[in-house]
């Protein structure tokens, strides 16, 4: 069996206040002139008598009329039925108290309660539909983060031990040193999936462990890389693995496809709050054809990280790429 929703505290406690200003005010007066029953039974009267009408009007009157654009009938229809209800009104509450209430005060009360409720209601329901809402975005978004941060990881897993194979091909000394690389930057990379935040620090130092590895792997003599870090990187902190995509997208399309000289550039800068980051590489003299990689900026690594940047900073990013015919450079300037 489906249970029924429990209403909230704040509709509670607003529909206690509602019905303690409607009905107390009478009250001193029955104390004063009558006598304690007669007033705990004026009081228990009204309740039943308007809130018979505030149920009805709340389930059926309100949302099929008055906040459905139809208004005109609303009001035709609810004084059709007020105003015989109203009638028979002034006889009961004549019969319990000895006085009977004018017919237009009734309706006029039964409006304002029915109203009063209506639009409390409506309001506090806005506010729960929209706090649901957000709710749902919030975790939305979130789900959509941990989507695109498992596309991000295995991404450079696979261009490492892409590299790692082309050294064990060629017998390289530099191979056992490669895996030590490899096995210090999936520690970082394991150890951070399921933080939200981590210091800039331990992220340049992540950088600095990829770079070294590609130095190991790339000739020295026909690439020249460079890292360079400036201003006060251990005041801030960012989301894991948000920067290295660029860097991939840098050796992956514009240096291993190529056989001539090629450099990789890499700046880092802090100013305050803002963060300056940009990689600039050569790329590949041989024009593409159908079979060839794809051009830097239609990277999965950097599609992802698009989509990150866009749900995590929403407008305080800003991500230009320069494509020239032998030079490739992507700049992000970001509000931590």
């Amino acid at each position: 069996m489906k249970r029924l929703a429990r209403p909230s505290v704040s509709l509670l406690a607003t529909h206690l206040l509602l019905w303690g200003l409607f009905l107390l005010p009478p009250v001193p007066y029955y104390l004063e002139h009558r006598s304690v029953a007669l007033a705990l039974l004026n009081m228990g009267g009204s309740w039943a008598y308007f809130g018979a009408w505030v149920a009805l009007n709340q389930r059926f009157f309100l949302p099929r009329y008055f906040f459905n654009g139809r208004r005109d009938t609303y009001v035709l229809l609810t004084f059709g039925v007020l105003l015989p209800y109203a009638w028979v009104g002034t006889w009961l509450f004549g019969a319990l108290t000895g006085e009977r209430p004018p017919l237009l005060y009734l309706i006029t009360r039964f409006y304002t309660i029915g109203l009063a409720f209506g639009f409390i209601d409506q309001y506090l329901h806005r506010q729960r539909t929209q706090t649901r809402l957000l709710q749902l975005e919030s975790q939305q978004a979130r789900s959509e983060l941990d989507r695109l941060k498992a596309h991000v990881n295995p991404h450079f897993l696979f261009n490492t031990l892409h590299n790692l194979y082309a050294l064990t091909l060629r017998q390289s000394p530099q191979a056992p040193q490669v895996v030590l690389g490899l096995s210090t930057l999936m520690r970082y990379l394991f150890t951070t999936n399921q933080l939200e935040r981590v210091p800039l620090r331990e992220e340049i130092t992540y950088l600095e462990h990829y770079v070294d590895l590609e130095r190991l792997r790339l000739s020295s003599k026909r690439a020249h890389i460079t890292l360079v870090v400036d201003g006060p990187v251990d005041q801030l902190d960012l989301p894991p693995m948000l920067l290295i995509p660029f860097v991939e997208n840098a050796f992956k399309h514009g240096v291993e496809t190529d056989t001539g000289q090629v450099f990789v550039a890499i700046t880092l800068a802090v100013q305050g709050r803002e963060l300056f980051f940009e990689v600039e590489n050569s790329k590949p003299l041989t024009p593409l054809t159908v079979n060839s990689v794809r051009p830097p900026a239609m990277g999965t690594g950097l599609a992802n990280v698009r989509q990150r940047l866009a749900l995590l900073f929403a407008d305080r990013y800003q991500l230009t790429i320069d494509e020239q015919p032998t030079t490739y450079r992507l700049t992000l300037a970001l509000h931590l």
